[in-house]
């Protein structure tokens, strides 16, 4: 017994004098936030490190002109430090290029060493010509060389890197490896040098095809590589529609060109994982539809639609960044009767529900289209009208609306990448923007489309410019709209406030009175640590909360309170925390049976303590908020078995898993002398076991032969 205890006691002090000298050697860094592999039916795109992680010495890159003197050959591979200011395509092709280089880190541009270190000509990492058409069915207007939308795209989001690219977030991290840098790593070279290791291997490889079937290899227990991208539409109708209701009254369906759509994306694009907000690109569009939604809701409730006008659809979609995965499902569900239910498969199982569900929607019965696009006053107050088809009785009351907006018809023949793209001119089409042939803001879609970039601050209030002019664009496109179906109401009072506490959602952080006041008593933010930043926008492989919150949020603005009027009350109190289980049980029982309404039990307004973060009451609210898919047809079953993935008919984009994700930072000696020590341990090897076997061969030589003696009689 004692003995084991001594043995215990031996492990315990071992383990940790090795942990302490693990510690001494090796320096982690913190908030990474790493470039990760994607792919789609022709390759796969993004970065990897080796299986063990990618080791190099560290350089610090000031300045690009010095890329080929720093990578001295004698003393890499190398990773670099970049300096987000010379921050390029080119130069991380010229690094690649180079074939010294292993990794790279780039440091954040929040706090720091390299606060405010922006690429002073703009930086995108999407294309010149984003959502470039890769799909069959898709023709582009643009050309990379000759006048492109996006003239500040780097395309570097779309290439195959195949080193560890980290955003490192926490600046004391990046200030030490810089330090590290600063004190062993100055010319001339010389070891021990700082080195560093970048370890972020990916799982899927080749293409999503081949991915997706080495996933599918294992029947009993599958080895996941990589995952379809996919999440949610959120689709609002402005008035209920009931095909059970239609059907027992002997009524037609609605007619065609009596659905308006206003849509926005709600995706944004980045090449670093969780980092992906957008403020020119989603989050303004998001916000305007978001403020012109409740516009339209509040002047509906006392009006009725006319001038041939049966509904009006507001789309928010998702994955648009994608092949425009959001819209083209959209489309491939309108084309088979299944938005935004599938009425099909309910007439085939003669299964239409009691209580009431949506007719079919088809693009048909859309009259025309409004898209809103980056919408931030970052060349100017002017917005830019984009217009494909038949558009001059919406075109003409965005006009007549515009108040103090300057707004213009843009000089370009072709409509900009926008989602009204999927719908291949069968219906007429208008997309608002801040541009007219060419993008505004250089840092569209890339980490540095910020909230503090383009200098928003919820704290100054509702007098900044950004958030008076997208108050003034969500205020004409709700006239304008209204006007077109024929319903007239005074001008709606400004929504300032409104649009700024979205903003501060959406671009600063996610705990905010907003998402308070519409979410769910139990949910966030009542449980978990809080936000302290915005979700990112990026489309996923499944549902988000940025989706959730925002279709949440979208009833909230939209919905009505159902009976009683007054907030549903406290069942009982423990440890001081109301328990509105069954009063919210109840609400969510009206959504069985029927798909026309979508009941959801929300904190709503002064229902919870600010100081406490105690939620008190909470409210039952009707609306006609659902989701709908975003995921590519190429992934459905009964589709995917047979798909021809190099055809090139939908979207096939997945994105890889991986296990670990991490850096460290160590002082590396010269590889010589590891070099010489594992040579010398090999020749001891291969010595020691020639001598044993030399040995062996010899031993009667050497020992001597053994003498076998008569064993001694026994006398009994």
């Amino acid at each position: 017994m004692g003995a084991s205890l001594l043995l215990l006691l031996v492990l315990v002090v071992a383990t940790a004098t090795g942990q302490r000298i693990k510690d001494s050697i090796y320096t982690e860094i913190e908030q990474i936030r790493p470039c990760f592999r994607r792919l789609n039916g022709s390759g796969e795109i993004g970065c990897t490190s080796a299986l063990g992680g990618n080791v190099g010495v560290v350089q610090y890159l000031e300045e690009a002109a010095g890329v080929e003197e720093l990578l001295q050959q004698e003393f890499g591979p190398y990773i670099v430090l970049l300096d987000p200011r010379i921050l390029s395509g080119e130069l991380l092709r010229r690094l690649r290029a180079s074939g010294q280089v292993v990794g790279v880190v780039l440091p954040a541009v929040e706090e720091g060493r390299w606060a405010g270190h922006y690429p002073p000509k703009g930086y995108s990492s999407d294309s010149p010509c984003p959502n470039s058409p890769s799909l069959a069915n898709q023709t582009s207007s643009c050309s990379p060389e000759d006048r492109p939308w996006n003239p500040s795209g780097s395309s570097s989001m779309w290439e195959d890197w195949g080193f560890p690219i980290f955003l490192v977030q926490d600046s004391n991290s990046t200030e030490a490896l810089h330090k590290c840098w600063l004190e062993h790593n100055q010319a001339p070279l010389s070891w021990p040098l700082c080195s560093a290791e970048l370890k972020g291997n990916m799982y899927a490889a080749k293409d999503s095809e081949t991915c997706i079937r080495r996933s599918n290899l294992f029947n009993i227990t599958p080895l996941t590589v990589c995952d379809a991208l996919s999440d949610s539409n959120t689709v609002y109708m402005a008035k209920a529609r009931n095909a059970t209701l239609r059907r027992e009254r002997g009524a037609e369906e609605e007619a065609e060109g009596s659905v308006i759509v206003v849509a926005a994306r709600m995706d944004a694009l980045a090449m670093f994982d969780q980092v992906e907000v957008g403020f020119d690109s989603p989050a303004t569009g998001l916000v305007t539809l978001l403020a012109a939604a409740r516009q339209v809701a509040e002047a509906l409730r006392d009006h009725q639609l006319g001038e041939g006008v049966e509904n009006i659809l507001f789309l928010l979609l998702h994955g648009e960044s994608f092949d425009y995965m959001g819209s083209s499902r959209l489309v491939y569900d309108m084309a088979r009767d299944a938005f935004p239910y599938n009425i099909s498969q309910a007439e085939e199982e003669d299964r239409f529900l009691a209580n009431g569900t949506q007719p079919r929607l088809t693009l048909a019965k859309v009259r025309f289209w409004l898209e809103l696009g980056q919408l931030a006053p970052t060349g100017g107050s002017e917005v830019f009208l984009h217009s494909s088809g038949d558009t001059g009785g919406v075109t003409r009351a965005l006009q007549a609306h515009r108040g103090g907006l300057k707004v213009s018809t843009s000089t370009s023949p072709h409509l900009p990448p926008s989602s009204a793209t999927s719908l291949q001119g069968a219906t007429p089409a208008v997309v608002v923007t801040n541009f007219d042939r060419q993008y505004s803001e250089g840092m569209f879609h890339s980490i540095y489309d910020s909230a503090a970039y383009h200098g928003y601050n919820f704290s100054l209030g509702e007098g900044q410019a950004v958030v008076a002019h997208l108050t003034q664009v969500a205020a004409m496109v709700a006239a304008a709209v209204l006007e077109v179906a024929g319903v007239e109401v005074e001008a709606a009072a400004p929504q300032a406030k409104l649009v700024n506490e979205l903003l501060h959602c959406y671009t600063l952080t996610a705990n905010c009175t907003m998402f308070h006041e519409a979410s769910e008593p139990g949910n966030f933010p009542w449980t978990g640590r809080p936000a302290t930043a915005p979700f990112p926008q990026y489309v996923g492989v499944r549902g988000s909360a940025h989706t959730s919150m925002t279709k949440m949020l979208l009833q909230y603005l939209t919905g009505e309170t159902v009976e009683p009027q007054d907030p549903l009350g406290i069942e009982e109190v423990r440890e001081t925390r109301p328990d509105l289980g069954k009063a919210r049980e109840a609400c969510l029982a009206r959504n069985q049976r029927q798909t026309v309404y979508s009941y959801v039990y929300l904190v709503g307004k002064d229902c919870y303590n600010k100081t406490t973060e105690v939620v008190e009451c909470g409210r039952c609210y009707r609306s006609t908020v659902f989701l709908t898919p975003a995921s590519s047809p190429a992934f459905l079953p009964g589709v995917m078995e047979t798909y021809d993935w190099s055809s090139g008919l939908y979207p096939t984009w997945t994105e890889s898993i991986w296990k670990v994700i991490s850096a460290r930072v160590f002082l590396r000696g010269d590889p010589r002398f590891d070099h010489g020590v594992f040579s010398l341990g090999v020749l001891l090897l291969l010595t020691s076991l020639t001598l044993v076997w030399w040995v062996e061969r010899k031993a009667a030589l050497i020992f001597g032969e053994a003498s076998c003696a008569a064993p001694a009689p026994v006398h009994m």
